[in-house]
């Protein structure tokens, strides 16, 4: 080989404003896809639907009182999923998979006051935490599945934490660390998100401000202010560019991690967004309104197609963690006019992509 003869590097990535057919991605046509919706026995709302971390269950909640999992591939049958109870006497508001185990999951209600370890595969809870008298409304695992950070309803934020106890078992134990608010007399927590190394919390504040709080330190960062009454839902890209926040204020913001300031505002409609998602390759940003399901193009800002589906309102919404298929949820709409035959109302999954 010539002495001369020159080094090839290989070539950088395509910037993230060059179209999708320059960076190599094959857009689906959601507009091909329909929803799968199946009603669940609860006549109240479905509160929350998440996929497990291998992508093969989806957890949900709400008024059934316990945790509820489907098998998607398998069958949508409700008589064939897995019913995770006796483990609470009252409405489940929230659950969350652990991510670094497929079978691994928690549930949380405000109103018994407890949180709920569970393994999928026994049915049985594993451990079951009291939180009196706090009353929890959100879990969220950190990335390493060994931190639990649960949000109540007076606002704060606590952690149980992962502990090898005398007898050689795990336990999880309640740790004396709370956070509410960069200003804790004046703010209040409403929603939150761990970043992707586990070393700190974001998180959005009924002030209309976002800012993030550092773990274990608990020492707050910068704020900025997001929305007009509250930042009341919070996702993270998965590539780690954009943290998207929303609120009543019916505006989607897209802010950039490293400026923390925002990049781009999606003006939805006149609906109250609910909660979002984004793709498993950051691309596209699913959006439950109070009437809808929307996917948007992260890049262009562009609404590519509104899912049609009775849940009315969309509580809850959940990608896939590397397919774009969406699990989502809610209640079922019932027709308000007078002598008109209809079903009652009940929760409702479904399942868009599959």
């Amino acid at each position: 080989m010539s002495e001369t003869a020159s080094t090839v590097l290989p070539s950088a990535s395509p910037p993230l404003h060059s179209s999708w057919t320059v960076r190599g991605i094959n857009v689906p046509n959601f507009s091909a896809f329909q929803p799968k919706n199946i009603r669940v026995t609860s006549s109240g709302s479905l509160l929350r639907a998440l996929w497990s971390c291998d992508g093969k269950k989806v957890a949900v909640c709400g008024t059934e009182k316990l945790a509820r999992l489907w098998v998607p591939e398998k069958s949508f049958d409700i008589r064939n999923t897995i019913a995770l109870s006796n483990g609470h006497t009252e409405i489940v508001d929230s659950c969350a998979w652990n991510p670094t185990h497929p079978e691994l999951l928690c549930s949380a209600s405000s109103k018994d006051m407890r949180i709920v370890f569970w393994d999928a595969r026994t049915k049985t809870p594993l451990q079951t935490v009291s939180l009196k008298p706090r009353q929890p409304v959100d879990v969220k695992y950190s990335p390493n599945g060994r931190v639990l950070a649960v949000l109540d309803k007076a606002n704060f934020i606590v952690f149980l934490t992962l502990e090898r106890k005398e007898d050689g078992k795990d336990h999880w134990v309640l740790s004396q660390e709370r956070v509410k608010g960069h200003n804790e007399s004046e703010t209040e927590v409403i929603s939150f998100v761990w970043n992707h190394p586990g070393d700190c919390l974001i998180l959005g504040e009924k002030a209309g401000l976002l800012t993030y709080v550092t773990y274990p330190e608990l020492a707050f960062g910068t704020s900025s202010g997001a929305h007009m009454g509250g930042a009341t839902c919070i996702a993270i890209d998965p590539r780690g560019k954009y943290i998207a926040t929303c609120g009543p204020d019916s505006i989607v913001n897209l802010f950039d991690i490293a400026s923390w300031r925002v990049s781009r505002s999606l003006d939805c409609t006149e609906d109250v967004v609910n909660d979002i998602d984004f793709s498993f390759d950051g691309e596209f940003l699913a959006i439950a309104f109070a009437s809808s399901l929307e996917i948007w193009a992260v890049e262009t800002g562009e609404c590519l197609h509104k899912v049609t589906s009775p849940n009315t309102p969309c509580r809850t919404v959940s990608w896939h963690p590397w397919k774009y298929v969406l699990a989502f949820g809610g209640q079922s709409f019932q027709d308000p006019t007078p002598n008109t035959r209809s079903q009652p109302q009940a929760a409702m999954l479904s399942f868009f992509g599959l």
